[in-house]
């Protein structure tokens, strides 16, 4: 995947899923999940971002701190996870704890409601869940992304251009704004002015662009030409196997 990602210039891959898959009626997630054993995701997760990073591709693990356990579509609206710390610590957190040991490079946040976690607010506009649980008590040092915050968890329940600043206030790096530009340019706009009313403070942008940019500088490589790795014999090995299944 790595190989052939790269080779036709893609640098991300939001992959791998390091969820947990508690829920077996979860369909957000379902067969996305590795696994619902903590150990298989963190084994079978931890082996794809290395194999995306060896193809020049920058892996991305999600959902933080956990999308395995709930049963709401966050593309429709806003789940909550109700489980107690500890067991969000020793389930969920395990995956993303082994990724966080192997330097992966993203992490991606959930738009979920862990009460025990954060009464008010969901993971990706959260500064404890961010800040206090990622950063300070995790120790990830990398890039944070949202979720697209046009999914249905976020809009009903606020605008895109105020989850836009409470997500970089709260600490993400990166804002994903995944399917209206309008929405995109408005968020753009509210920033600006947060930062300009000093809602937003400077140095915390300033803190998102410095790491962006040392990942960037980290993965400046040298793409292989596309005909050298399209078309994988794992890929198709994997369709034939998926068209004799079908037929």
């Amino acid at each position: 995947m790595g190989r052939e990602l790269g080779s036709i210039g893609v640098d991300v891959d939001f992959a791998p899923v390091l969820d947990v898959l508690t829920n077996p009626h979860n369909t957000v997630i379902g067969d996305r999940a590795f696994a619902a054993d903590p150990h298989m995701v963190a084994l079978l997760g931890c082996a794809l971002a290395r194999g995306l990073r060896e193809g020049g591709v920058i892996p991305c693990g999600k959902h933080f701190p956990g999308h395995g356990a709930t049963r709401v579509d966050s593309h429709d609206d806003l789940p909550r996870d109700e489980r107690a710390e500890d067991e969000l610590v020793r389930i969920d957190l395990y995956p993303f704890r082994h990724a966080i040991a192997e330097r992966v490079d993203m992490l991606m946040t959930a738009h979920i409601l862990y009460p025990a976690l954060d009464p008010d607010l969901p993971a990706t506009l959260s500064p404890l869940v961010i800040e206090g649980l990622l950063r300070r008590r995790l120790h990830f040092q990398g890039v944070v992304v949202t979720d697209d915050l046009e999914m249905g968890a976020i809009v009903r329940h606020c605008t895109v251009e105020q989850a836009a600043v409470d997500a970089l206030r709260a600490g993400a790096d990166l804002l994903l704004i995944c399917h209206s530009l309008e929405r995109a340019l408005a968020a753009r706009d509210a920033c600006l002015q947060a930062l300009g009313n000093g809602s937003l403070l400077s140095q915390r942008v300033a803190q998102a662009q410095q790491r962006i940019a040392a990942l960037k500088k980290a993965h400046h490589r040298q793409r292989s030409a596309p005909t050298q790795s399209i078309g994988a014999p794992e890929h198709q090995q994997l369709i034939e196997e998926i068209l004799r299944q079908a037929s």
